[in-house]
């Protein structure tokens, strides 16, 4: 349906097989566990289990590793309204998605716990009808991480985003 993907984990190409993977890492996500009257130590997906999580709907390493728990798979923000109102416990997210939307919606009192719950090296992915590709969007891509400029682009795209 796409020529290709950007930014996702390795792990798409189980559901996606005409993905073909551009194998220079472009970026890591940490995904991490929002809250706002809770303090336990983050110890893996299963610390999670007590509680009423919300997910963003189609967030399948969060559907995937909360299976059998308490999940509500909405909306990003909605998750987030959710939280705030006391109707789930925790939100998890990847971190710049996360504050993204805790900074859009003027929310407070939201915190994050640490440690981070997990972190994943991000790709991009392009269609099998475009593979012979690859191999010139990893070099451009490779020396766009040696000269910096990939770390410039994230820093640039970090600016103006709050910290709880």
């Amino acid at each position: 349906d796409t020529d290709g993907e950007l930014c996702r984990g390795a792990g798409i190409k189980e559901n996606f097989p005409n993905l073909v993977m551009v194998p220079t890492p472009i970026a890591t996500v940490d995904i991490i566990v929002f809250t706002k009257n809770l303090e336990f130590p983050v110890e893996g997906w299963e610390c999670l289990r007590p509680y009423r999580i919300g997910l963003q709907r189609g967030f399948r390493l969060g559907e995937v590793n909360t299976k059998g728990m308490t999940t509500y798979p909405v909306e990003i923000e909605q998750a987030f309204y959710m939280l705030d109102a006391g109707r789930v416990d925790v939100v998890v997210a990847p971190r710049l998605t996360g504050l993204n939307v805790l900074n859009n919606l003027n929310l407070t009192g939201i915190k994050i716990l640490t440690p981070r719950l997990q972190q994943d090296v991000l790709y991009h992915f392009l269609h099998k009808k475009h593979q012979h590709l690859v191999p010139k969007l990893a070099k451009i891509l490779e020396e766009m991480k040696k000269s910096g400029e990939i770390d410039r682009i994230r820093k640039k795209a970090e600016e103006g985003i709050k910290r709880p």
